[in-house]
């Protein structure tokens, strides 16, 4: 008698791709082989690509192909009429119907049931459904045989089914599974833990997959594929729900609000394929959670999570409340979760967890709150709608987002962090805060505080708040409105390499730290407010100071200088580059120590009235004038025209002014340099009130007309003297040539001598008039005295 044959349509067949129609159809048993051969040439990639160019649904069958057989003989394609094989009731209580046709129903009339098939295979014409007696009534399907289920048919059920292989289970692309709640797993478990509620998954040491490339819908409960890969391709929906996908070897399983929910007890210890989870379809779960977990031993995996699929967790209407989505990695040691994929939480909350490995996703993300925890670098670089942000980040992070940004909670990076938002606002103002690497802005207004020190990289923003405990570093770039830094008692600086351009007003608070900001390419187009302790400020243009409460400072511009107003507790030196030094006309400034003040050919002028310059101010200057309130002493001088202007005694100091000098002391003395002497190209009027004046330095040259009002005056010129109008008391008048006394009155004793130079007087406004006698001396050469 002739061997006795199946017939044809139950020959078992092997999985191939055909080009021709999306889904899986049969191949010769040696090429399955040669696939398991060559299974890590053809793994799907840590991006959710194959290493060759193929067609959409090829992801499948190569993650069939390399993970369903590494644990089991081959998966036969089954027919499209099968059905499970070999039921029985191991718990609880229910029927099992003989199937009518392509057929299956199981009728259950316990809260749980626990069944036990050879095999459970569904064709894609075949249909199983249960009938249970509630949404959360449960049922368990312990399969057994030596290969994957696959499901290409309909499965039904309006409670919580359980189907449990641990060969794997396979969701084809025409399975259409409609049910209360599943859970898919190939850890496996026994009929008495599950009917005593003890719902713990393990793997007993193997491994295999779950993959779904069908269409699975949850109406009462939740979505759990748990195994040791974990591939969608399909589509998922919870609607009523949560949906899990989990790569572990152990889990416990708990009923709550939504179905099971799922919790790994123990890490993978060994790896299936290159991704433990890996979702390039669809998950959606309208204002439920939806979970993408996987644990492994350190070592085992470079990355254990992809998405480059859709996540969806947002409510289905404007009322109601949106959900989260969370990807939990831990044990992967590069880029734990990575992917292209769209995760949309709307307001609702994004969480991320990678242990000590990275997060790495380039699609859109959209939630209210997105939280996260990477012991490498977090890029999130899609186009995100992100509202607010919480982190802790082992290595950079990198954020790019399409809406304002803001912070729920501390964010703490250790490396360098990057955020791109356009012209939308970022508010990362928790005092938790600490950035260990440079922050890199692109942004509308922005507000960053750190509990630490905090360096900013380069800056393309609006308005710029930035608060630190510690250093402050402004980085470069261009801050598009207001700057403003308070560094509470640290420092104050900036980068080295590039300027810093800020188009608004700029207030600068170091307290006690020092500011430095001398790059020589900045660019403070307004006001700059400073408070800290020794201060230096430069910019390539002109330079614009405020309100000043500050140590030392130098302030150096190419262009216009202002040097504002307020307190400058130590020495001042300005320097304009030939541009004009001026300061606010509605405030004076007071400066304790020296102050030394360059315009090159720039004229200075600094006549606010209470204004205080307490030690010497050195000019350099065009036309110059300077008013103190107090007394006023000048040091060296480089001036054009010079006005003076004291309320108390006026030292002139030293050196040349190329003009006019005009000095007035309001009854104060005025004096000059004992040292080097003054010369002054043009015409005097040195003003001293009822004050003496004293200018007898003997290398002095006044060149044109000085004219004197005083108390009792000294006057001395290394060269010949001309006197003005006169208005003194005692006058003694000294020089070497000419001299001409003037005209006016002297109410005291006139002493003049020339050293053998003429001595003469104005011949316009009359002769001099003195009080007291007059001793005009012309000294003669010198001559032996006669002999008697």
């Amino acid at each position: 008698m002739p061997p006795h044959r199946r017939p044809a349509d139950r020959e078992p067949q092997r999985l191939r791709w055909s080009r021709r129609r999306p889904h899986l159809h049969a191949f010769r048993l040696h090429f399955l082989r040669d696939l398991r051969m060559h299974a890590n040439h053809t793994a799907v990639t840590a991006a959710g690509r194959s290493s060759r160019t193929l067609p959409p649904r090829a992801p499948l069958a190569l993650a069939l192909a390399a993970a369903l057989t590494l644990s089991a003989p081959a998966a036969a394609q089954v027919a499209s009429t099968q059905l499970p094989t070999s039921g029985s009731i191991a718990g609880g209580t229910g029927t099992i119907q003989a199937p009518s046709g392509a057929t299956q129903v199981i009728t259950q009339t316990s809260n749980r049931m626990a069944l036990t098939w050879s095999s459970f295979d569904v064709g894609s014409a075949a249909t199983v459904r249960f009938d249970q007696p509630s949404s959360s009534a449960a049922v368990l399907n312990l399969i057994g045989g030596s290969s994957a289920s696959q499901i290409f048919g309909n499965l039904s059920a309006n409670g919580q089914v359980f189907l449990i292989n641990s060969r794997g289970v396979l969701f084809g692309n025409t399975a259409q599974v409609n049910v209360g709640g599943l859970v898919a797993s190939s850890l496996s478990t026994s009929a008495a833990n599950f009917m005593s509620s003890n719902d713990a998954l393990d793997a007993g040491g193997s491994t295999a997959s779950i993959i779904n490339s069908g269409t699975i819908t949850a109406a009462a409960g939740s979505v759990n594929l748990i195994g040791g890969q974990v591939v969608n391709d399909g589509t998922v929906t919870a609607t009523a729900g949560n949906i899990t996908l989990a790569g572990a070897d152990r889990v416990t399983l708990n009923f709550e609000a939504g179905g099971f929910g799922v919790i790994i007890t123990r890490a993978l210890q060994s790896q299936l394929a290159t991704l433990a989870v890996q979702n390039t379809g669809s998950l959606i779960a309208p204002g439920n959670t939806i979970s993408l977990q996987a644990s492994a031993a350190s070592g085992v995996f470079s990355q254990l999570i992809n998405n480059s699929g859709i996540i969806s967790a947002a409510s289905l209407s404007s009322a109601g409340s949106d959900g989260s989505v969370s990807l939990v990695a831990n044990g992967a040691t590069g880029t734990a979760i990575g992917g292209s994929g769209s995760i949309n939480a709307d307001t609702g909350s994004i969480g991320y967890s990678a242990g000590a490995g990275g997060i790495e996703q380039t699609g859109v993300l959209t939630a209210g709150d997105l939280s996260a925890t990477a012991g490498r670098d977090l890029l999130l670089t899609g186009s995100n709608q992100i509202a607010g942000i919480r982190a802790t980040v082992g290595g950079n992070l990198s954020v790019t987002n399409a809406r304002s940004l803001g912070q729920a909670s501390a964010l703490e990076v250790n490396g360098t962090s990057t955020f791109a938002l356009g012209s939308n606002a970022l508010t990362l103002d928790n005092a938790g805060n600490n950035f260990t690497g440079a922050v890199n802005i692109t942004a509308g207004t922005t507000r960053i505080d750190d509990g630490n020190a905090l360096t900013l990289g380069t800056l393309n923003t609006g308005n710029l708040t930035a608060t630190s405990n510690g250093a402050l570093n402004l980085g470069s770039g261009s801050v598009g409105g207001t700057l403003t830094a308070v560094s509470n008692n640290g420092a104050i600086i900036q980068s080295t390499g590039s300027g810093l351009t800020v188009t608004g007003t700029s207030n600068l608070q170091a307290g006690t730290g020092a500011i430095t900001l001398t790059t020589g390419s900045n660019d403070f187009q307004q006001a700059v407010t400073l408070g800290g302790g020794a201060t230096s400020i430069t910019d390539a243009n002109a330079l614009t100071l405020g309100t000043l409460s500050t140590g030392n400072l130098t302030a150096t511009s190419t262009g216009a200088l202002n040097l504002g107003s307020g307190t400058v507790t130590g020495t001042l030196a300005a320097s304009s580059n030939n541009g004009a030094i001026t300061q606010s006309t509605v405030s004076g400034l007071s400066v304790t120590g020296t102050s030394n003040l360059q315009a090159g050919t720039g004229a200075i002028t600094l006549t606010t009235g209470s204004n205080d310059f307490q030690q010497a101010v050195t000019l350099g200057g065009g036309a110059t004038s300077i008013t103190d309130a107090n007394a006023l002493t000048l040091g060296t001088l480089s001036t054009g025209n010079l006005t003076a202007n004291s309320t108390g005694a006026l030292n002139l100091g030293s050196g040349t002014v190329n003009g006019t000098l005009t000095a007035t002391s309001n009854n104060g003395a005025i004096t000059q340099s004992t040292v080097s002497g003054l010369t002054v190209t043009g015409i005097g009027d040195v003003q001293a009130g009822t004050g003496a004046i004293t200018l007898t330095t003997g290398s002095n040259d006044f060149q044109q007309a000085l004219t004197l009002g005083g108390g009792a005056t000294s006057i001395t010129d290394g060269n010949a003297l001309t006197l003005g109008t006169l208005s003194t008391g005692n006058l003694t008048a000294t020089s070497i040539g000419a001299l001409n006394l003037g005209s006016g009155t002297v109410t005291g004793t006139l002493a003049a001598s020339s050293n053998n130079g003429a001595i003469t007087q104005s011949t316009v406004s009359g002769a001099t008039t003195s009080s007291r006698r007059s001793r005009l001396v012309a000294v003669p050469p010198a001559s032996p005295m006669p002999m008697r």
